[in-house]
């Protein structure tokens, strides 16, 4: 089981980093501006769901419980996200976490990153189809380059 003491500083900060990364890029596409609030208090919640889902890998435990929260600015409505560099950060992640844990530990980490961001996506979601919360257009093409960048 792969636990934070076995990344180095920097690795770690990319690790919890990603979980805002995440829903900068969600928060930055969503063209509902309104929604911010909605996607701010999804993060916590989705945040929590998920570790009970992960409750026994520890690295997504222990990223959880240190990631970085969005920032008031970014609470309150961002002017611009860079998608570029969300995509980035999350290679980064994906390098780092690949780089110590085991490929199935690796794997986990990479999928919680994605459906961290799909609750993102659907806390502000109006638009209901076959009884599912939808997503935008442009956060599910979000969602896709997220998963190339993870390498999933």
């Amino acid at each position: 089981m792969t636990t934070k003491q076995q990344l180095n500083a920097a690795q770690w900060d990319v690790l919890a980093h990603a979980p805002l990364a995440i829903w900068l890029g969600v928060s930055g596409v969503d063209p509902l501006v309104d929604s911010l609030e909605e996607e701010y208090a999804a993060f916590d919640t989705a945040a929590r769901d998920l570790a009970d889902r992960y409750s026994t890998n520890e690295l997504v435990c222990g990223v959880i419980a240190e990631a970085h929260r969005p920032s008031e600015p970014q609470r309150k409505g961002m002017t611009t996200v860079d998608i570029g560099e969300v995509l980035a950060t999350l290679k980064k992640a994906a390098e780092a976490v690949s780089s110590v844990a085991t490929p199935g530990e690796a794997l986990e980490f990479k999928e919680f990153l994605i459906r961290f961001g799909e609750r993102i996506a659907r806390a502000s979601s109006e638009s209901v189809i076959d009884d599912h919360l939808t997503i935008s257009q442009a956060e599910d093409e979000f969602l896709r380059k997220a998963r190339v960048a993870l390498g999933l």
